[in-house]
């Protein structure tokens, strides 16, 4: 659906109600509020349609970042923070893959448009590393698809888990709203699922 009706934008938003709701030690309310900006139609997953051959010798997955997808994810997110805290941080592997330096690039080039939003870049693994040890640092996160499908989970972790994560995945025309559990086959019918991700996200959509 995503890639049918052009949903690039996803927002996985993060807030700590309780603190015993984390796992971490001395957060309270309010004090971790994140909104994770994931590009959803390229990244990693642009390739995800292909078969593996399990009989060949390797196998390789493409990792698509266009100028247009890049940049239209890059601008979301500096909207976003302009209702927020305004502080983005972009989260790639640009010390490594030449096409996450290209997202860095592009990232770099749409920030002079928000001379008003404070910027930093982080690389993936040290961005697992951080969220744990101070999520009170961060405002609005801006990755790659498969990037921000990990780092959306992380998020969840530390606020209570996945059934206290809403997301929307938003296009020009068209937008989903749903729990970014999905729908967690594997506890219906149990009454233990938490609805709290589902209201957050008829929320986001009102």
């Amino acid at each position: 659906i995503r890639e049918q009706l052009d949903l690039y934008n996803g927002l996985r938003p993060v807030r700590l109600f309780h603190e015993s709701d984390t796992p971490l030690k001395g957060y309270g309310a309010g004090d971790i509020d994140i909104m994770l900006v994931r590009e959803n139609t390229e990244g990693l997953f642009y390739g995800r349609k292909n078969l593996a051959d399990m009989e060949a010798e390797a196998a390789e997955d493409l990792m698509r970042i266009t100028a247009k997808g890049a940049e239209r994810i890059c601008r979301a997110a500096f909207e976003q923070a302009m209702k927020r805290r305004k502080h983005v941080t972009l989260v790639d592997k640009s010390n490594v893959l030449p096409s996450m330096a290209y997202f860095r690039n592009i990232f770099d080039r749409v920030a002079k448009d928000f001379p008003e939003v404070a910027t930093e870049r982080q690389y993936i693994d040290a961005m697992a590393l951080f969220l744990v040890q101070r999520p009170s640092d961060f405002d609005v996160v801006v990755t790659e698809n498969m990037f921000g499908d990990i780092l959306s989970d992380l998020l969840a972790g530390i606020v209570g888990g996945m059934g206290m994560a809403p997301s929307a995945d938003i296009g020009d025309k068209y937008a989903v709203f749903q729990p970014s559990h999905g729908t967690a086959p594997s506890i219906a019918g149990q009454n233990i699922a938490n609805p709290i991700a589902t209201i957050l996200s008829a929320a986001m959509m009102l």
